[in-house]
């Protein structure tokens, strides 16, 4: 096996190694250095942290086309409402039924397969 076939194949976890134990030295560094600043960076990355996740929309909605409900025009306001309410003035918080729909009475007929 040469070398040019075991260069192909490495996946880079040397790299990620390297800069983990980097990172870790100089954090390291910054405690023995001062407690004080390693206290306030830890608190700093994990406020980063929660800011940045914050921001970030969830996959559902990422994905989504367009997670907005529709505008009204397109859910045909402009048919006519399955009931008609008015607000009771005699009982706070109320509605009252002014127009029924006719499909309240529909009785499906099953023999016939309308549903």
């Amino acid at each position: 096996m040469s070398e040019e076939e075991e260069a192909e194949t490495s996946s880079g976890c040397a790299g990620a190694v390297v800069l983990s134990v980097l990172v870790t030295g100089a954090v390291l560094g910054l405690y023995a250095a001062s407690r004080t600043a390693f206290i306030l960076l830890i608190w700093a990355l994990g406020w980063g942290a929660v800011i940045w996740v914050a921001k970030q929309a969830p996959k559902s909605v990422r994905g989504a086309a367009n997670p907005a409900p529709p505008a009204p025009s397109e859910r045909g306001s402009e048919k006519k409402p399955q009931v008609t309410v008015i607000r009771d003035r005699s009982r706070p918080n109320r509605w009252a039924v002014a127009d029924p729909s006719p499909w309240m009475d529909w009785e499906p007929d099953k023999e016939a397969g309308t549903t």
